[in-house]
Parts: structure tokens; C-alpha cells; sequence
């Protein structure tokens, strides 16, 4: 397999030779097998019986594509099984040898494996950091935030904008004009269509109420 570099020998590909009795000279070893092409025993019983398909459609590229698809999930194979399943002790001198540790002791060792346990921790704590942190507020949001800010009276929870106006003229904490046209504009703004006028509008009743 050239992609993995390492010879592969299946049961259809190996020969086995036969032992028959004879008279007179006893077991004899013999080979029945006719001669083949020295190209058939490159490319294995696989690549032949691709062939064959391939010159029965009328085409001989497929049996290419498909003997190489099949090198290329047999290295990948090869690779699981001698650096996941069989991770040994040669695999792990190979992997201290990466570090740059040719004879590693068991404190180097140690290091090595809290390193990679702290760089695994924070590649993993980056990424749900960068998944599932909150959405930035939107520029109408922070407005609001600061008129109610100025008033001192919290939003109750599931109070709209226009209930609260209604709630802070009643309070006496702001006239009726100001309150329901700053929850008018904050409405445009945050959930009408994109108006920079809007924002523009919120922004200046805003203004307008702190100064008075």
C-alpha cells in the first residue's frame, strides 16, 4: 500500500503450495498453479476482478478508482488500529519522540500528559465560550437601557414598553409625551424595519429626557 507504506497480504492474495505421496521418493511439495501475469500479482485478486468488470462495461478506469478507494480505507484502517486499538509502547516512545523527548522519564512523561490535558481543556472551554456566549445587545436595547436607568423603575417581567410608559406616567416619574414617544421610537427601532431614523429618533428622546 503505498499510501501507508506496508505490504498487504490477504488470503486471496497469499499462495499455498501442496504436499502429495509419492511412491518410492514420499511427500513431495508441488505448485498446480498455472502461470499468471506478472501484473496480476501486482495489483492482487481485487485488482483483477475490477478489471474484469471494467472490460465487460467497456471501460477500465473505474477498476482504478475503485482498487485505490480501497488502499486508501485500508490505510486509514491500518492507522486505527496501530495508533488507537495497539497504542503501545512503541507508539507512545514515537509520540514522546514528536515532543522532542528522545528518552522520556516518568516526570517528563507526566508533564507531557498535563500539558496535553490542559490544552485539550482549554481548546474545548474556547469553543463552547464561542458557541454559546450571549448575542451582543442591539444598539436600540442599550438606549432603552439607559432611560430606564435614568428614571430609576425597573420593567416589571413581561412588561411591553407601552405598559411601562402607562406605569411611570401613572407614578408621576415622567410626562405622558415623553414616556409613550420614547417606547414609540424604541418600538420603530428594535423591532421595525432597519431605520437609521428611527434610532436616530430614539436617541434624541432619550437625550431630551435626561436633560429635562
Amino acid at each position: 500500500n503505498p499510501l501507508g507504506e506496508y505490504m498487504i497480504v490477504r488470503q486471496s492474495d497469499a499462495h499455498a503450495w501442496t504436499e502429495v505421496w509419492l511412491a518410492g521418493r514420499g511427500w513431495v511439495r508441488v505448485d498446480p498453479t498455472a502461470a499468471v501475469a506478472p501484473e496480476r500479482i501486482e495489483s492482487g485478486m481485487s485488482g483483477a476482478r475490477f478489471g474484469e468488470i471494467g472490460a465487460s462495461w467497456g471501460l477500465t478506469a473505474p477498476s482504478r478508482w475503485l482498487y485505490d478507494l480501497e488502499l486508501t480505507w485500508d490505510a486509514l484502517n491500518a492507522k486505527w488500529n496501530g495508533w488507537i486499538l495497539g497504542y503501545g509502547p512503541e507508539n507512545q516512545r514515537l509520540l514522546m519522540q514528536w515532543f522532542g523527548m528522545d528518552e522520556p522519564d516518568w516526570r517528563k512523561m507526566l508533564l507531557a500528559m498535563l500539558a496535553l490535558i490542559v490544552m485539550l481543556v482549554a481548546t474545548v472551554s474556547f469553543l463552547l465560550l464561542r458557541r454559546y456566549r450571549p448575542p451582543p445587545k442591539d444598539r436600540p436595547a442599550l438606549i432603552y437601557r439607559q432611560f430606564v436607568r435614568q428614571v430609576g423603575i425597573n420593567p416589571q417581567p413581561g412588561e411591553t414598553p407601552g405598559a411601562y410608559a402607562r406605569r411611570l406616567v401613572e407614578l408621576g416619574a415622567a410626562a405622558t409625551p415623553a414616556a409613550e414617544g420614547i417606547a414609540r421610537h424604541y418600538l420603530a427601532a428594535r423591532y421595525g424595519a432597519p431605520d437609521p431614523d428611527a434610532l436616530a429618533a430614539l436617541q434624541r428622546a432619550v437625550k431630551r429626557f435626561g436633560a429635562g
